[in-house]
């Protein structure tokens, strides 16, 4: 069981670190639209 819950943890913790990462780099492209 706490295999399973630190499994899915992990798995949370990754999708939010990627969206966080999509989210600055689609911040980035759109200054870049912006300031072009």
């Amino acid at each position: 069981m706490a295999y399973k819950i630190s499994s899915v943890h992990l798995i949370l913790v990754v999708l939010l670190s990627f969206s966080l990462l999509v989210s600055i780099f689609n911040n980035k492209h759109s200054l870049n639209r912006i300031w072009g």
